[in-house]
């Protein structure tokens, strides 16, 4: 950059203090009230005034009048620092005051986060013109004779990048000079002029980072005041705010931006925040009620509520009935602990256990008569039958059904990668980490199957027609030939449960049946 020419002295005439043509009311006024008028007003004002007309533009850019960009810049709310002698008073409240690309003219969007004038090279640059305004690298013709260390402090450099222009005045002369030391002056004369840029943008840039960390604070605090406003009024509309904190506000529109809350914002954005609200806390608060479900009845109240039923449900079923259902998924805005939601289901139970054990029933009598082929119209209870022995999936719970039956938990585990659960359904699974009971899930009966047909005909009987109560008459025991030496005989019901014990895992070691007649001794 050139360094900065003398400015003549406020004394070259009156002509420089005389505004020609008509120029308005405002202008009309006496000349030293309105030199005092300009004089009180802020730097990025007089720039603005200069693009009025030509009358008050060549007034105020006329160099006799430069006295009142002075004072205006060392009057200035925000102190910024003196221009350099390197500018002049106008370019360099251009260049700190407004928010235009240097190059194309275009406004910059400037959120007074960060700092956006590079200092060093005395503009700024919008995102089309920077790439064509700045290089990374010195060109070969200057480092082709001298190492490019020697480079390094002749050209100011900003954020890794030298400006083009500074280089390319600077190639325009250095290639015009022939000598030795006409070059070595020359470059020194480049470095001098180097030093007193990045010596005045040592006083610049705290500048700037001042006033960006006054702006950032200033941002925050109306960001925290919107949002305690915003906390305020959903508190006051019953959300507990556990609830409101759990919400990500933080890309929000409507939430964290630099302005403060009026009461007729508030009218117009309430139904929007509180249904971002309700539907992102819903899951969550479903969620914890199904823990505190859990917790509310533990396995020993369970048993206490369902030792006399049939079929014992678990805190998986109690969820899924619509009564207790609602109860989950009602005013979210309530806090429920397990003692509250022992106390609002607790009442209900006796009854939708009772019910849902004779639906449960009904349903295996079904399932067990149709996977064991029996006719429609047979009298026979198919839970008597020989074959209706149970297996759950875990192979944890099984035998025959006599008149009571507790179901095992079916506890599974979730990955990372599994969706989000969409139902509620889906979520209680997820919740309580079971699977609701159904007769084709919780109870099979092939694992079994195979085994006590052959059982079945080992005692002489038809597997078909077989019942429990024929079996437990049939005389002799039944012996496993495969573990015979380390097995005692055993009764007709014990042969799926040793099968599963011993012979499960390894299908070539199924058991081979024998029946022993001889009578006890």
């Amino acid at each position: 950059m050139a360094p900065r020419k003398k400015v003549a002295n406020l004394a070259r005439g009156r002509n420089s203090l005389r505004l020609k043509g008509h120029v308005g009311p405002f202008l009309d006024l006496p000349l030293d009230i309105l030199l005092e008028i300009l004089k009180l007003a802020q730097p990025l004002d007089l720039l603005y005034l200069c693009r009025t007309n030509k009358a008050l533009r060549g007034f105020l850019l006329d160099r006799g009048n430069i006295s009142i960009w002075r004072l205006c810049l060392e009057l200035a709310e925000d102190s910024p620092p003196p221009c350099p002698s390197f500018s002049c008073e106008v370019e360099w409240t251009r260049l700190i005051y407004e928010s235009v690309c240097h190059v194309c003219l275009s406004p910059l969007e400037h959120d007074f986060l960060f700092d956006p004038i590079w200092w060093e090279f005395g503009g700024r640059y919008c995102d089309e013109c920077c790439p064509n305004q700045v290089v990374e690298r010195l060109p070969k013709i200057l480092t082709k004779d001298h190492a490019s260390r020697k480079w390094l402090d002749i050209f100011p450099r900003a954020h890794g990048f030298y400006l083009k222009k500074d280089i390319d005045t600077f190639i325009a002369k250095y290639s015009t000079v022939e000598t030795e030391e006409d070059k070595a002056k020359l470059i020194q004369e480049r470095r001098d002029q180097t030093k007193v840029i990045l010596d005045h943008v040592r006083i610049s840039k705290p500048w700037m980072n001042r006033l960006v960390k006054a702006r950032t604070d200033v941002v925050e605090e109306l960001k925290d005041s919107r949002w305690n406003a915003i906390t305020a009024k959903l508190r006051q509309a019953g959300w507990p705010y556990k609830l409101i904190r759990r919400t990500n506000w933080m890309n929000d529109d409507l939430v964290y931006i630099p302005r403060r809350l009026s009461d007729a914002e508030w009218k117009e954005i309430e139904p929007k925040l509180v249904k971002k609200l309700e539907n992102s806390v819903r899951d969550s608060v479903v969620a914890d009620r199904f823990r505190n479900l859990r917790w509310a009845f533990s396995t020993y109240e369970l048993e206490n509520l369902t030792n006399h039923l049939a079929f014992a449900p678990r805190v998986m079923e109690i969820a899924l009935f619509p009564e207790v259902r609602a109860i989950l998924e009602g005013d979210i805005k309530l806090e429920m602990e397990p003692s509250d939601l022992k106390a609002a289901i607790e009442p209900k139970l006796p009854k939708l256990l009772e019910a849902w054990s004779r639906t449960f029933e009904m349903q295996l009598r079904d399932y067990t008569r149709t996977a064991l082929n029996l006719p429609s119209d047979s009298t026979v209870d198919p839970f008597k039958q020989a074959l209706a022995y149970f297996v759950c999936d875990n192979r944890c719970c099984y035998g025959h059904f006599t008149g009571h039956w507790k179901l095992c938990s079916q506890a599974r585990g979730y990955s990372s990668d599994e969706p989000e659960p969409e139902t509620y359904e889906e979520q209680a699974e997820r919740s309580l980490c079971c699977t609701p009971c159904t007769p084709n899930i919780m109870f099979s009966l092939e694992p079994a199957r195979a085994i006590l047909e052959d059982v079945i005909r080992r005692f002489g009987k038809d597997p078909q027609t077989a019942t429990c109560e024929e079996m437990d008459a049939a005389p002799g025991k039944l012996w496993c030939m495969r573990c015979v030496l380390k097995n005692q005989p055993t009764g007709w019901r014990d042969a799926p449960a040793h099968n599963i014990k011993f012979h499960a895992k390894v299908s070539s070691l199924r058991p081979r049946w024998e029946v022993d007649l001889e009578p006890e001794n």
